[in-house]
């Protein structure tokens, strides 16, 4: 919504961040929070007004730029990266770092988008588009690359608000 009016609110009593921008005969808002009680992002999106708004989402890892040490000389760190969707629409990254370090780590996120395999939606007036993120590192889970997969993939509408009362208590 190039060009629109907005108003984005950062609630800090309840951590959520709600944003609302409209144009024309359209307005969209969306609704941002990380649960208190897990490792997740959920950002819900919904939009009011006449026609429909096409969007993706996708993930990525830091660039060259930002993973060398000067430019372009080498890498601060050698790492092992991973970037791929699960045969269901389930976008994951992971890095790693094994070498030249003292404690071996690796960390991952899984993202998912509700009705979509291919990270696009379309949004429609009155109904709710979810995007659902986990994260995990290797001091959290044996797998950490299963693990948030697993998170993203069984994350239902009744988890979802069972997740949202337990991040108000």
């Amino acid at each position: 919504m190039k060009d629109a009016s907005y108003l984005v609110e950062q609630r800090l009593y309840d951590a959520v961040t709600i944003a609302h921008f409209n144009k024309g005969k359209q307005s969209v808002s969306y609704r941002v929070y990380v649960p208190a009680t897990e490792d997740m992002l959920i950002v819900e999106m919904r939009m009011e007004g006449e026609g429909t708004l096409d969007g993706s989402v996708r993930l990525s890892l830091p660039g060259v730029n930002e993973t060398v040490n000067n430019p372009p000389l080498e890498r601060v760190f050698p790492d092992i990266r991973e970037n791929k969707v699960t045969p269901d629409g389930i976008f994951y990254l992971s890095r790693a770092f094994k070498d030249s370090i003292d404690i071996p780590t690796k960390a991952a996120m899984a993202l998912s988008v509700t009705n979509s395999q291919d990270g696009k939606f379309q949004l429609k007036p009155g109904k709710t588009v979810r995007i659902i993120c986990a994260f995990s590192s290797n001091f959290k889970s044996k797998d950490c690359v299963v693990s948030v997969i697993q998170k993203v993939k069984s994350c239902s509408l009744k988890q979802l608000k069972n997740i949202q009362k337990n991040h108000k208590l």
